[in-house]
């Protein structure tokens, strides 16, 4: 229906707004990198997907935890997260307790110069500062923070305010590395692989774990990292190996135990997340090659409670709980995709292609003289395909596309909308309106 002159300009400005908010509809659910939406079926994708940059340290308390990233540390607790800039571009070790962040940083410089950074759980600094000099090692428990100096001396101060609580001399025994865990202080000696623990001011031998490259406590329990894989103390086996899919990992660059065993993965710049029994869970990390990660998104879909995206990858349905692949071919550098009830298209390096209700390929289509770059649907099945300055159409029930209209400049966005009885085509800064006639039936300038 043709719309009168009269009441055009108003109707225009309604489908100005319109139009950002469905021809850019990528904007909304793909930021950056970041998945986003309201949809239930992409809550989970958005606590799952995270983009790391160069993640090196990694800390965890309860069921939270932390991780260090280029300066930004990012808490991850009760399924939000929070980053904050540090100052400072390394990190030697990272602690995270109930109320804080804490960190330990200059001892890799050229000219050891050590210094403890506090934090509250918001990135806001504690206003209270820790000593550091010659301090070799940091560790959290039971509400204080412990500093091991010189190899042979620790001191515990209160995470709360800072004031000293303890201070004593590990008799003459040096440690390289030290961490915490239950009510005692508990050291690694690095020269033998002994694992100790002071009790009554004495020493008593808890394991001997041989050379390891991580440790970490829980309780009571100690968890270690030899040659690429999480053990326990009480066996021999080990509790997590390299897996396969997310649970992949090619060397493991720290690690932290709280309610879960998170791993940090640098290569794949990724946290691997374990139950205590050695159990894979999940992935948060910038990739992935399974169903539920993304790489590259480009594009995204929705019809009910129906999520399409094209990624670098592959193209991935997530429908509440369920995630369903694209089958019968690679995307190569998908553009656009959209969906019908029956149908789901893909503009992927310039062809069309249709794959069926089962997500299977069914059918590619050359459309016009220029590479296929836009393709949307209507709610009432009809396709519209862009091609440089063309648009094709292929109503519900058809088998082809049939030239629809030209425009007169390149095509760089289409949508539909008024219940799919309006075309919406972006040209560099131009918006026009098209009516299912194909006739113009507004224009709005950016100019």
């Amino acid at each position: 229906m043709r719309l009168r002159k009269v009441d055009f300009k108003r109707i225009t400005v309604a489908l100005f707004v319109i139009v950002f908010a469905l021809t850019f509809v990528q904007c909304i659910f793909v930021v950056g990198g970041e998945a986003r939406a309201e949809s239930p079926a992409y809550r989970e994708l958005i606590s799952d997907y995270f983009s790391f940059n160069a993640p090196t340290r990694i800390a965890a308390c309860g069921d939270a935890f932390a991780v260090f990233d280029e300066g930004v540390v990012t808490v991850f607790s009760d399924g939000s997260r929070t980053s904050f800039e540090t100052g400072v571009e390394s990190c030697d070790k990272l602690e995270l307790a109930a109320d804080g962040v804490f960190l330990l940083t200059g001892l890799s410089e050229s000219t050891p110069a050590p210094s403890i950074l506090a934090f509250g759980l918001d990135g806001t600094g504690k206003n209270y500062q820790i000593p550091s000099e010659e301090v070799m090692d940091i560790s959290v428990a039971n509400g204080k923070l412990y500093t091991l100096s010189g190899l042979t001396h620790v001191k515990g101060y209160s995470v709360t305010d800072g004031a000293l609580t303890e201070s004593y001399d590990l008799q003459g025994m040096a440690f390289s590395l030290y961490l915490a865990a239950g009510e005692n202080v508990t050291y690694f000696r690095k020269y033998d692989g002994a694992l100790l623990k002071r009790e009554n001011g004495a020493f008593v031998s808890v394991a001997n774990v041989g050379e390891v490259s991580l440790l970490a406590t829980q309780g009571g329990a100690f968890y270690y990292v030899k040659d690429d894989e999480v053990r326990t103390v009480t066996s021999s086996v080990a509790l997590i190996k390299k897996g396969s899919g997310d649970a992949s990992y090619e060397e493991i660059a720290d690690f932290a135990v709280g309610n879960k065993i998170y791993l940090l993965d640098k290569d794949n710049k990724a946290v691997k997340v374990y139950s205590l029994d050695g159990g894979f869970e999940k992935m948060l990390g910038s990739a992935g090659k399974d169903l539920k990660r993304l790489n590259a998104p480009v594009a995204v879909a929705v019809k009910g409670d129906r999520i399409l995206v094209a990624d670098s990858l592959r193209g991935s349905e997530f429908a509440g709980s369920v995630v369903r692949a694209l089958k019968g071919r690679q995307m190569i550098a998908p553009t656009d995709i959209a969906l019908t009830d029956g149908a789901v298209y893909v503009a992927d390096n310039g062809t069309l292609y249709e794959y069926n209700s089962a997500l299977v390929f069914a059918k590619d289509y050359s459309i016009g003289s220029s590479p296929c770059a836009y393709v949307v649907t209507a709610p009432n099945g009809t396709v519209y395909a862009a091609s440089g300055r063309e648009v094709y159409q292929k109503k519900a029930g058809e088998t082809s596309f049939k030239k629809y209209l030209v425009a007169d400049r390149e095509i760089t966005g289409m949508n539909v909308g008024i219940g799919g009885n309006i075309l919406y085509l972006a040209a560099e800064n131009r918006i026009s309106a098209y009516a299912q006639s194909g006739e113009v039936i507004g224009e709005l300038n950016a100019e």
